[in-house]
């Protein structure tokens, strides 16, 4: 297994390169030595190490950006972040990036020694491969669910798991099988069939509680959807519902 690590700080790294080879496996083999964010994403490029330890602040591209980019670049790396701070959005984008282990700082050696067991060898990477893809889709539906009333776009769930978006577009349509505009629909189609058995709400209303604020863009895109417009759904499911 080849690694990389990477920190910022001369002396933490240096401290972890003592403990990365006191680890002392002969499958592991260090590669790379990296001090801000640049430097690491150029060296696991010419590298290709299988996993990488690294300080998640750094000058340039933060650790989260490296990781990012390297699942846009196609490459299946496993990742150990650590960081100095307790900070909860930190690790919360962490794990949606699939991110293996998440280390507090300052670091031992045994707990060191346990997150670079848990990803050694072929299954590991393989594993990594496959719950990084699945973090990434499982945070951007449950960001789609929470904000779909909101006027959200392709480019801000993009945002929200790292990537750019024409690589969320495709990952996104590769692991679910529907394109991400079909699932944003689907949802709001949704919750708009549950608020029309409410005769409180106008049609329009609706429309903007689900996220249209254009009631024609609301009316088509329910018609294309369901095959009849809202009024027609209401009235089927509710008699006598008032319309707008």
């Amino acid at each position: 297994m080849r690694i990389i690590i990477a920190d910022d700080e001369e002396l933490s790294l240096h401290a972890l390169r003592r403990m990365v080879l006191a680890i002392d496996r002969e499958d592991m083999e260090l590669v790379g030595l990296a001090r801000d964010g640049g430097e690491l994403l150029d060296l696991i490029i010419q590298k290709k190490p299988d996993a990488v330890i690294t300080d998640i602040t750094m000058p340039g591209l933060n650790g989260l950006e490296v990781i990012a980019k390297t699942i846009e670049l196609g490459m299946h790396i496993q990742f150990i972040i650590t960081s100095a701070y307790a900070n909860f959005e930190y690790a919360r984008t962490a794990m949606r990036l699939g991110v293996s282990d998440f280390l507090p700082k300052p670091l031992s050696i045994n707990e060191l020694r346990g997150a670079v067991n848990s990803i050694a060898g072929p299954a590991g990477i393989q594993l990594r491969t496959t719950h990084t893809c699945s973090c990434i889709i499982a945070a951007a539906r449950a960001y789609i669910d929470k904000n779909f009333r909101r006027p959200i776009t392709l480019d801000s769930v993009a945002a929200h798991v790292f990537l750019s978006p024409a690589y969320f577009s495709a990952l996104f349509k590769k692991e679910t099988g529907i394109k991400y505009i079909d699932y944003l629909t689907g949802i709001r189609i949704g919750a708009a069939k549950q608020l029309l058995n409410n005769p409180q709400l106008t049609v329009t209303q609706i429309g903007e509680a689900v996220g249209y604020k254009d009631p024609k863009q609301f009316r088509k895109q329910f018609a294309k959807s369901e095959g009849i417009s809202p009024s027609e759904y209401r009235m089927r499911g509710a008699p006598g519902s008032p319309v707008p």
